[in-house]
């Protein structure tokens, strides 16, 4: 069976040279990456790889050296912890958990605009940006209401009044 789950997930890949990324040319998921169903469920492309490679399921994470999520270029590949994926994340610039809670808002941001900072701390449930944080203030002195601010930023009205009275945003 492997032989057919190897020949189906092949062709779904754009093979080039060993040191070109692999783009995984079928269904992707939000994040860019390859959404590969068999069994009954969805794996990642990319998890995919790491078992026609080596013969198991990888028990920890599967990174990309080459930070392209359809990629499925085994020699772009490696696995390391959750720790490691979260700092392999940070040192190339792509964590941002805001990004998810305002759409249209680019996942990549720099560690400078990460959301929650205060006294060298953050906070990952976070979901205003500290420029975000000034804009509503800027915004509201000019005269839009807190319920539109609200409602713009996918928060509620309070959080809104906090930040204009200065309560838990007085660092900002």
């Amino acid at each position: 069976m492997r032989v057919d789950l190897s020949k189906r997930f092949w062709s779904k890949v754009a093979i080039g040279d060993d040191d070109a990324c692999w783009p995984f040319i079928a269904s992707c998921n939000n994040d860019g990456y390859g959404n590969f169903r068999f069994a009954g469920r969805i794996e990642k492309a990319h998890r995919t790889v790491w078992f026609l490679i080596h013969g198991e399921w990888p028990t920890a994470h599967v990174l990309h050296r080459c930070d392209n999520p359809p990629c499925c270029n085994p020699h772009h590949l490696f696995t390391g912890t959750h720790l490691e994926n979260i700092r392999d994340c940070i040192a190339k610039g792509r964590f941002n958990p805001a990004a998810k809670f305002r759409p249209g808002r680019p996942k990549l941001k720099p560690r400078t605009q990460w959301t929650g900072e205060r006294r060298g701390e953050w906070c990952s449930m976070a979901k205003l940006l500290p420029a975000d944080v000034l804009d509503i203030r800027a915004r509201y002195a000019a005269g839009t209401t807190q319920t539109i601010l609200a409602k713009e930023y996918r928060v509620d009205q309070s959080a809104i009044s906090n930040i204009v009275r200065r309560r838990n945003w007085s660092h900002i």
